[in-house]
């Protein structure tokens, strides 16, 4: 995945979440992508935006745990 950082928008985020910004939806590398970032299955939302420069966003909140085993990832 290509990756470009962004200054935050606003107040601390409490909650990681991982945005699927694509119109259509992009099931299998948000999925790929959620698991890879260790992150729970609600914490993926659908939000389509039309000409976004990106496919994914992703906030990255206070619960954030970098540190996950990723022996545990679900397949």
């Amino acid at each position: 995945f290509q990756t470009l950082l962004a200054p935050p928008a606003g107040q601390n985020a409490a909650e990681t979440l991982l945005y699927d910004l694509t119109p259509g939806g992009d099931p299998e590398n948000a999925e790929a992508l959620r698991a890879l970032l260790g992150l729970r299955p609600a914490s993926l939302r659908h939000d389509p935006s039309p000409g976004s420069s990106a496919a994914f966003r992703l906030v990255v909140g206070a619960d954030y745990n970098p540190c996950f085993n990723p022996a545990k990832l679900e397949r």
